[in-house]
């Protein structure tokens, strides 16, 4: 894969249009931020925004503004045979417009993509590169659950939540504080979250806990009493319990089997650190 040329946020009249009957030499991709038509196999097409197309090599370009302006991203690329297949298998179509609800990450990929082609950076190709290869990842996935609750207005402010648990499991999370502060109600703040991510909030913070307690028991040889109080634990018999059920063995005999035995200064939990760094 070789990028040619990444546009970000071009903004055109509503006179715009372009005309090339035998394509632009290259593939093509094509973000729109505003409403656009599109001919397309003799007939036009309206295409909304927030929607992208993908042109293969060779096949006409004809579009044009559907309003008082055309804005959109865009990249210019070569593939060879082997990386167009792998496209279609992907599920990603061409020379068709498909809308995906929000091209917000991808914009932001394109940005990063633009400032990237005209920097100084010895290894901005196999940057670029990746950037693209990240676009058609997210392309795939978007396209392969269509009903996806990621476009709900909710989604982000709950998913930013979900991320702030599995980030920080020692605070003291309450479903009654956290719809609070999203200014829902407790039964309705549940309700989207089970739908959006497949389970409830609660198992998400015992799961966050018991992880942060796996990564701490393998790799650290601070006490368990220890590290029930930094997984947010006030009460190191309920971590201990509440660990066996969720692992199906104890503390003790997972560090066994996953890391190192307990034997060092931090055994005393008087001179065990105050902090410990989140993971990476």
């Amino acid at each position: 894969m070789e990028i040619n040329n990444v546009g970000y946020k071009f903004v055109h009249g509503g006179k715009f249009s372009v005309n090339r009957p035998r394509g632009s030499g290259d593939y093509a991709i094509l973000f729109l931020r505003t409403e656009a038509i599109f001919t397309l196999r003799g007939a036009d097409i309206q295409a909304d925004a927030q929607s992208f197309i993908l042109y293969k090599k060779g096949t006409p370009q004809f579009f044009r503004a559907n309003g008082e302006s055309f804005v959109n991203d865009w990249v210019h690329f070569s593939l060879d045979g082997e990386e167009e297949n792998r496209i279609t298998e992907m599920g990603i179509p061409f020379d068709t417009p498909v809308r995906i609800g929000d091209i917000s990450f991808f914009s932001k990929i394109v940005k990063s993509m633009y400032q990237e082609k005209y920097s100084a950076n010895p290894l901005k190709d196999e940057t670029l590169n990746l950037y693209m290869e990240l676009i058609f990842i997210k392309l795939a996935e978007a396209l392969r659950f269509p009903s996806s609750e990621k476009y709900n207005p909710h989604y982000g402010k709950i998913a930013e939540i979900r991320a702030k648990i599995f980030n920080d499991p020692a605070a003291e999370w309450t479903v009654d504080a956290i719809a609070e502060t999203l200014a829902f109600s407790r039964s309705y703040f549940q309700h989207l979250y089970k739908r959006f991510f497949g389970t409830n909030i609660s198992s998400d913070i015992i799961s966050a806990r018991i992880e942060r307690a796996q990564y701490l028991l393998s790799s650290t040889d601070y006490g368990v009493a220890y590290i029930a109080r930094e997984c947010g634990y006030k009460n190191d018999v309920h971590f201990m319990r509440q660990f066996k059920k969720e692992v199906g063995i104890t503390p003790t005999e997972f560090r066994k089997e996953n890391g190192t035995l307990l034997n060092s200064k931090y055994k005393d939990e008087q001179k065990a650190p105050y902090f410990i760094p989140h993971t990476t």
